[in-house]
């Protein structure tokens, strides 16, 4: 698979209130970059009209410009990320990993579905 050329590579979500985590290259500063996103579920709310509605929360775990993307960042990111994650699983507390997510790494959206 080419990079520059393809779509979003992503771990899919397995379950409507699963993660995902998704790296894409877009254009931004009039280069391409690559940008590595984490998505979770925080919950639902119900809506009068609409009924009930899933929060999302994005954050971004990397983003640089292609030429200057450094696999062993990438390596230690997902080292770190993949760590949490699986304490979080051991204790089925999903709060370990949305903490270590907010502390860590920006957000940049929140949007329902």
């Amino acid at each position: 698979m080419e990079i520059g050329t393809g779509g979003p590579v992503s771990i899919p979500r397995l379950s409507r209130r699963s993660n995902c985590s998704t790296a894409r290259c877009v254009e931004a500063d009039g280069k391409i970059h690559l940008r590595v996103t984490f998505e979770y579920c925080e919950g639902e709310h119900y809506y009068k009209y609409s009924g009930w509605k899933r929060i999302w929360t994005v954050h971004t775990l990397y983003e640089q410009p292609l030429d200057h993307a450094n696999v062993d960042d990438l390596h230690r990111l997902f080292a770190d990320l993949v760590r949490t994650w699986y304490e979080s699983h051991l204790r089925r507390n999903r709060d370990v990993l949305i903490k270590y997510l907010k502390q860590t790494f920006e957000k940049i959206e929140t949007f329902n579905q």
